[in-house]
């Protein structure tokens, strides 16, 4: 897997209605025009190169920051996916589990993952869950 890169690009239309991206003239003029990204090539099951582009970032150092967190979650065997929720993350965890636990802890589990976790957490992309989102299904038990 490559390093990555960092970019700025906008949303800028030429004449056509095309857009701009890292072509703008005004990215040079104006060092607040457009925004920050990364692109990070993944390997896929496939062997189809898939690149993973994220570009929303206001400053390049968060950017950069970003990118890193993408490439060392990669190289410690986590599966990057930014736009998985937290309900699939915890379903597919629960079949993983499913094969290792007791029958009994397993079905503690998915009450608490199906009724307590899911309805409060469940819309939130996978790993944007901070304490506080975590307080509210304290407050609801």
């Amino acid at each position: 897997m490559s390093k990555g890169r960092v970019y700025r690009r906008c949303p800028c239309k030429d004449a056509d209605g095309r857009e701009l991206g890292p072509r703008c003239p005004l990215l040079d003029a104006d060092p607040k025009h457009g925004k920050w990204g990364f692109a990070v090539d993944m390997p896929s099951a496939d062997n189809k190169r898939k690149t993973m582009r994220r570009h929303q970032w206001t400053m390049k150092s968060a950017a950069t920051r970003a990118r890193d967190e993408v490439l060392a979650r990669y190289g410690a065997g986590v599966k990057v996916d930014d736009r998985e929720n937290t309900a699939n993350r915890l379903r597919s965890w629960l079949r993983e589990k499913s094969r290792t636990l007791k029958p009994k802890t397993l079905h503690r589990y998915t009450e608490i993952v199906t009724k307590e976790l899911i309805p409060v957490l469940g819309a939130l992309p996978f790993g944007a869950a901070e304490p506080r989102s975590c307080g509210c299904v304290h407050r609801r038990t």
